[in-house]
């Protein structure tokens, strides 16, 4: 129990990677390469379980519960909905929101010669103006970065970065790229980076959505106060690059007291005589 209360900073999401009642060899090989990438963080059911979160959600909740896990995906295959993935989250010990996915193309992990280690820091890279303006991909976009982006740290070495996610959005399908950084010389300081296709690769085609409650939705984004920088007066910080922004007041200006090159034609007491002399003529 103690586990499972809230805390300021939250623990790494755990995962269930379920198999459903029906299941081909490909998507098999679908959960257990994403089950590969999620580890340590996950939990793979190798029984076949008889779960349809889309018309019954408590046998989903119970899984989750059970094994403290805020993050599931159940692998299926029918004649009506091939190679099925369902992926979805939890909040408050209730679904928050899911996703199903058509596996249409997939290149599994040992089909490349380059292999991952698991529980590597990934960089994520989305391309597509979809992933900001419609609600599938959206929540595809989060659900994403909650099932893989691993532990939360302030900062990373540069040779930790070994995985590249590229999420590009074509004819409203989602491809899923991975790769693995290698790193050569490149004559400074900083290496010269290379990405080397590792797999797994994913095309993903949308299905059915359950979409999170607003009000649901707002407490799971809530953060404690706890957990939010102590604001400086007058200084921020730019959200992009992370510098610091400084705001400094001054006084109002006097110029008839600004210090300029000492010269005799500017001298105040020449200039006021000669103010008295054309006031005299």
């Amino acid at each position: 129990m103690k586990a499972q209360e809230p805390k300021a900073v939250e623990d790494a999401k755990h995962a269930l990677f379920i198999r459903g009642q029906k299941t081909n060899e490909v998507i098999m090989h679908v959960m257990k390469d994403l089950n590969m990438l999620k580890k340590p963080h996950s939990i793979m059911f190798s029984r076949k379980n008889e779960i349809r979160p889309f018309e019954d959600v408590s046998n989903i909740e119970f899984l989750c519960n059970k094994n403290n896990a805020a993050l599931f995906a159940i692998a299926s295959h029918s004649k009506k909905r091939p190679q099925n993935l369902v992926m979805g989250r939890m909040f408050n010990s209730q679904l928050l929101d899911m996703l199903e996915f058509g596996v249409e193309q997939f290149a599994p992990m040992t089909a490349f010669k380059n292999k991952l280690m698991p529980g590597g820091k990934p960089c994520f890279i989305f391309e597509g103006a979809e992933f900001e303006h419609e609600q599938q991909f959206i929540t595809a976009k989060s659900l994403i970065l909650d099932f893989f982006r691993g532990e939360t740290v302030s900062r990373i070495n540069l040779a930790g970065l070994d995985r590249v996610c590229v999420c590009s959005i074509v004819d409203s399908k989602l491809l899923l790229r991975h790769y693995t950084t290698s790193y050569h010389k490149a004559g400074s300081r900083l290496p010269r980076i290379e990405l080397v296709p590792t797999g797994p690769n994913l095309d993903l085609v949308v299905r059915r959505s359950r979409f999170a409650v607003s009000t649901a939705m707002g407490q799971a984004l809530r953060k404690p106060k706890t957990t939010e920088p102590k604001r400086v007066k007058n200084i921020a910080r730019d959200e992009v690059f992370g510098d610091k922004l400084g705001r400094l007041h001054v006084e109002k200006q006097d110029l008839g007291k600004i210090q300029t090159r000492k010269m005799k034609g500017l001298k105040a007491g020449k200039r006021k005589r000669e103010g008295d002399g054309e006031a005299d003529e």
